[in-house]
């Protein structure tokens, strides 16, 4: 019998699955945003961190080309005014190299002896930058004498702090572009793949045998994605399940059918039959087993069949429950001449048992026929 799947969800099933979309937390969302930060954090530090030595070896180097440029221009003006011993001019030129160019500490050492300086040595000394150029003088027979030493220092200092409020202002840009793109992420990995996960979640929890013709359906604008595969997936085992499961009904009642026509059929049987479970006991007899007994189905079930049917005093041999243990392990039918104790005395009786195995080989019983209950008592 085919099945129609339902088109539409129940408005219970549906304010279920959103009520569970709404309270997860999303932790693969979480962490998968977790770790695109993480990277994306330490890939930018590296690159702002690469980017700042550049930076500030270019402007390293520019401030060294510029203290060079004031060297070679302020020498010769200082080696005239050392020269004619002008130490007013000296003074005025190691000042003014303080107030137009990069220069912090400017010192003039002359070869007599004499000492000039403008401004204070650069502290700490990491943050020093100098150069020291000779003073000379060329006669006119190109002969050079020696005036003196000129010694710049430049500091690094305020290079430092102006690179430093750059990369400050790159770090705030660079966090507030990861904080937009991982909300971004955040939610387009919310909107296409957890949100979806979470309905299929729900819907799996909440599967029984009572709704499998209901099919899974998501909210989403199209299906040929991993998404798309999962939910095809979970409806074609669905399906599977349900066929199993009208399969197994069909197999039941035809089971349940067969069972009642053998019923009767034991039943009408003019023989005594029994039906024993694996452990010996009785499950189940006819109308003839139990006048045979003498104990009605009600009160014999679940009774040992050596209690039931005990055997003859030097004859467990032929007992009916030697008989039922060689049966049980027996692969075929089996038959035997039994002898029963009764009232009367004693009873030959002809057998016939066979075990009731399942499609795994299993035995689930014995079923026992008994005939010949009429017999004469055994004289001997």
């Amino acid at each position: 019998m085919g099945h129609r799947e339902v088109t539409g969800r129940s408005s219970s099933a549906t304010a279920s699955d959103s009520a569970a979309v709404k309270g997860l937390h999303d932790p693969l969302a979480h962490r998968l945003l977790a770790a695109i930060l993480a990277v994306s954090i330490a890939l930018a530090t590296i690159a702002t961190l690469i980017e700042f030595g550049i930076d500030y070896r270019n402007e390293a180097e520019q401030l060294r080309s510029d203290l060079d440029a004031v060297r070679r221009t302020a020498a010769p003006r200082l080696s005239r005014a050392l020269r004619a011993g002008d130490a007013i001019r000296i003074d005025q030129e190691l000042n003014a190299l303080l107030e137009l160019s990069p220069v912090f500490h400017a010192q003039l050492v002359a070869s007599d002896g004499r000492y000039f300086e403008a401004g204070r040595p650069v502290q700490p000394v990491r943050d020093r930058l100098q150069r020291t150029d000779k003073l000379e003088f060329v006669t006119s027979g190109g002969e050079r004498q020696l005036l003196g030493s000129l010694h710049l220092e430049a500091s690094t200092s305020a290079l430092k702090s102006r690179l430093f409020d750059r990369l400050l202002l790159r770090v705030v840009l660079q966090s507030l572009k990861l904080v937009l793109v991982a909300a971004f992420i955040l939610y387009f990995v919310r909107w296409l793949i957890t949100r979806h996960l979470a309905v299929i979640a729900q819907q799996m929890r909440r599967t029984t045998s009572l709704n499998l013709r209901e099919p899974l359906r998501l909210d989403r604008p199209w299906q040929d994605d991993e998404i798309g595969d999962l939910a095809q997936a979970f409806n074609l085992m669905r399906r599977n399940v349900l066929h199993e499961i009208e399969i197994r009904e069909r197999h039941d009642r035809a089971v349940a059918a067969d069972s009642q026509l053998n019923q009767l059929a034991l039943d009408s049987l003019p023989q005594a039959a029994l039906r024993i479970t694996p452990e010996g006991v009785l499950a189940w007899m006819n109308g003839e087993a139990e006048r045979l007994v003498g104990v009605p189905l009600a009160a014999a079930q679940g009774r040992p069949l050596a209690e039931l049917l005990p055997a003859v005093r030097g004859g467990v041999e032929r007992s009916p429950e030697v008989f039922f243990l060689r049966t049980r392990a027996a692969p075929r039918p089996l038959s035997a001449r039994l002898q029963l104790l009764g009232s009367g005395g004693v009873r030959d009786i002809e057998a016939l048992a066979a075990a009731i195995r399942d499609g795994q080989g299993q035995v689930l019983g014995v079923l026992l026929l008994l005939g010949g209950a009429g017999g004469h008592p055994d004289a001997g």
